[in-house]
């Protein structure tokens, strides 16, 4: 709410709702006959993904090195084995990883190359020296983060966010329910030989709640495709 003098008063519950209008949405798209999951992120590998991660400055916990930066991706807590995307070592995210609990995070095999060679990071803790998450700060219309740091639970395999050809880099994965944005993406897992198919009754679904949502829809394999549309036309 802006008040008279130009500043800012916040009300309501932060971003509960927010988290609980995609809950709401991916329990109904899972009972869409042919879907056999559904997961959520801000940003899908490969995709030409309106909003990418920016990176965050942090320490990590017991050590005297200056800020670093990294990109902290929040996403849902089946996302990995929806995507089929390996744990290396310790746990997955979890559904008890929730708003109000002590903030936990995956790091990627990048991460752990730069910043714990020969190091075991599953149980040391990162420190988010930037409040921008929370109310007031310059970030909170973006999304809401309630944890300043996060205790690293496990390691997972690297993902290529931006193409197939370039090196993964650290990222930082929390739970979707403890770093909550307002834009997300929707990975949605069938078995049909032609998942297009399902489209419309996804859409249907989505206007059953959200009338006014502006949504758009993809096949992933043609994302995957497009990505190496050069290489391909370079190899023909």
């Amino acid at each position: 709410v802006k008040e008279p003098d130009g500043s800012v008063r916040y009300e309501g519950s932060g971003y509960q709702p927010i988290i609980d209008f995609y809950q709401q949405l991916m329990d109904r798209i899972r009972t869409v006959t042919g879907v056999t999951e559904v997961t959520d992120t801000q940003v899908l590998p490969l995709l030409r993904n309106p909003v990418e991660a920016t990176p965050e400055p942090f320490t990590i916990a017991g050590r005297s090195e200056k800020e670093q930066l990294v990109r902290i991706r929040p996403v849902a807590t089946n996302f990995f084995s929806t995507m089929g995307v390996a744990i290396l070592a310790g746990r997955h995210l979890e559904p008890t990883d929730r708003r109000g609990r002590p903030g936990v995070a995956l790091v990627n095999e990048a991460f752990v190359r730069q910043h714990f060679a020969g190091e075991t990071p599953v149980g040391k803790r990162l420190q988010f020296t930037l409040p921008d998450f929370q109310i007031g700060g310059r970030g909170y219309f973006f999304g809401e983060r309630l944890s300043a740091g996060a205790e690293i639970v496990g390691v997972v395999s690297d993902i290529r966010f931006l193409t197939l050809s370039e090196p993964a880099v650290p990222n930082v994965y929390m739970s979707s329910d403890q770093m909550t944005t307002r834009l997300r993406v929707l990975a949605v897992k069938t078995g049909l030989d032609n998942p297009a198919s399902l489209i419309p009754t996804i859409r249907r679904e989505v206007g059953a709640i959200a009338p006014t949502l502006p949504v758009e829809f993809g096949v992933y394999a043609d994302t995957i495709t497009a990505s190496i549309a050069r290489q391909r036309l370079a190899m023909a």
